[in-house]
């Protein structure tokens, strides 16, 4: 029998989707759209939290509410998170009322826009076909058990 800490030899698609909002208010939506496919969706509540998930995930798309009170310093965090990092797309959602962010949002670097969980089918398109770029990564029995976990997120 193998031990659990012995790297596989067989490499596993490292796509992930990393969402950053305050409440369970997007997850849900991105799970129900991402599902059966080869992403896995990693729910975060603060900035600090999906920088973390991004650095353990090289290859990774971001979804991250944009709000009235904190659009302009999420702007210039994510703007400067795509600067420096590769393999990163990034998502943003804004609540209903909100539209006027979708332009800081883009030129932030944000791929996709939207306001509504129903309207999510566009930005998990871009999602999934970022996650089949992926490539392979490594990883021991362990952690490939882990990451399949539903409680592993």
């Amino acid at each position: 029998m193998a031990s659990l800490d012995r790297p596989i030899r067989r490499a596993v698609a490292a796509g992930r989707l990393i969402v950053c909002e305050r409440d369970a208010y997007w997850g849900p939506a991105w799970r129900r759209e991402l599902a059966g496919g080869n992403v896995r969706v990693c729910e975060t509540r603060l900035w600090d939290e999906a920088r973390t998930e991004l650095a353990r995930w090289r290859w990774a798309a971001l979804a991250v509410e944009f709000r009235k009170e904190t659009a302009e310093r999420m702007a210039a965090d994510l703007a400067e998170l795509l600067r420096s990092t590769s393999g990163v797309v990034a998502v943003a959602m804004a609540r209903r009322g909100l539209e006027a962010a979708e332009w800081l949002a883009r030129e932030a670097g944000a791929a996709c826009f939207t306001t509504s969980p129903r309207q999510l089918r566009p930005a998990a398109q871009l999602v999934r076909r970022h996650g089949d770029l992926a490539p392979p990564m490594k990883m021991s029995w362990k952690e490939q058990i882990w990451t399949r976990l539903p409680w592993g997120e």
